[in-house]
C-alpha cells in the first residue's frame, strides 16, 4: 500500500498532510503528479509497512 503525503507541514499547521492509500506505487505517483499541478507545497510518496 502506499500513500501520498504532504512533507512541508507539520500536525501544527492545520493542513491536510495524508492524500490516499494507493494499491500501486504508480497510481500514487499519478495522484501526487495531479496534486502538485494544482496545490502548492512538497509531496511524496511513502509504502506502508506493518507494524509489529
Amino acid at each position: 500500500m502506499f500513500f501520498v503525503v504532504r512533507t512541508d507541514v507539520s500536525a501544527q499547521d492545520g493542513l491536510q498532510r495524508v492524500f490516499g492509500a494507493f494499491d500501486t506505487q504508480l497510481e500514487a505517483e499519478r495522484f501526487m503528479a495531479g496534486l502538485q499541478a494544482h496545490m502548492r507545497g512538497e509531496f511524496a510518496v511513502f509504502e506502508g509497512h506493518p507494524v509489529a
